[in-house]
């Protein structure tokens, strides 16, 4: 059974992953009014550091693979950052 957190996670997430939800600020924004919904009343750092925790400690495990994130012009992006590294 999912928590009220995994819940607001997966109405929010239009399929995308935890990270992506943190990271973007639309889908943050959705992810904190669902969590709101369902009584969830801490502030979006605590809420954004529990849904990174609950997906490390399994809890979210079963559900569907998360889409793949693209940008445009991604691959001029990603020789860049592999010289980086």
């Amino acid at each position: 059974m999912i928590d009220p957190l995994g819940e607001a996670y997966i109405s929010a997430s239009n399929g995308y992953s935890t990270d992506r939800i943190v990271a973007d600020p639309k889908l943050n924004g959705v992810f904190v009014r669902r969590c709101r919904e369902r009584g969830l009343d801490q502030d979006v750092v605590e809420l954004n550091w529990r849904l990174f925790n609950a997906r490390k400690g399994g809890l979210l495990k079963g559900l569907r693979r998360s889409k793949r994130t693209s940008f445009p012009d991604e691959e001029e992006y990603r020789h860049a950052s592999e010289v980086a590294a």
